[in-house]
């Protein structure tokens, strides 16, 4: 589309320069009206042409990549450091008592998680959870095994580069049975 505006501004031009390079005569006809023509004829008169109004037009850059149009589309988030992530619940060496095996979560994060950051949330090493939302303080651990487990929150950028990480959190992980000692155990009648 552009190509035909280039060629359309030359020709213009090209036109333009075969037009003021050129004498204009002025007669009347007999009506009075005046006609114009590059000839001289019998009680024509040279007309003075002002001067021909020019434009120069501005540099033109070349057309944006995508990758350049995506930077002019998107502001800068200007990122802020992490000063602490801590994980509040569970408490270190405690005891959570779950049947379904599902473990609560509450976390602290200053300032709040940024754009393109994620949360990632690991038990004994591997990713359980990942939160994207800037909003949220808590996660349900669902499917957790009884026993023994080292939880640790990190907040990652879009390279996967941990920018802060909480202290591990050791926490030991019961569930209720019917053979827990909690509860009272049920008579059994006596028959004869």
């Amino acid at each position: 589309m552009n190509i035909f505006r280039i060629i359309a501004a030359i020709l213009g031009c090209i036109l333009a320069v075969g037009v003021v390079a050129q004498t204009v005569y002025e007669t009347r006809d007999a009506e009075g009206v005046p006609v114009f023509s590059d000839t001289p004829s019998e009680g024509a008169t040279k007309v003075q042409l002002k001067p021909l109004q020019t434009f120069t037009a501005p540099e033109t850059t070349a057309p944006a990549t995508s990758a350049q149009k995506k930077e002019l589309d998107e502001p800068e988030i200007q990122q802020q450091t992490y000063t602490s992530l801590k994980i509040t619940e569970p408490t270190p060496k405690g005891t959570v008592w779950s049947s379904p095996g599902v473990v609560r979560v509450n976390f602290s994060l200053a300032p709040p998680l940024q754009a393109n950051n994620k949360l990632n949330i690991r038990v004994d090493g591997a990713i359980k959870a990942t939160i994207f939302n800037a909003t949220t303080t808590s996660y349900d651990l669902k499917g957790i095994d009884k026993g023994e487990h080292t939880l640790l929150a990190e907040v990652v950028n879009e390279q996967d580069e941990v920018l802060i990480s909480s202290e591990p959190v050791e926490f030991f992980l019961q569930r209720v049975t019917r053979n827990s000692p909690t509860r009272a155990a049920n008579p059994v009648p006596v028959v004869n």
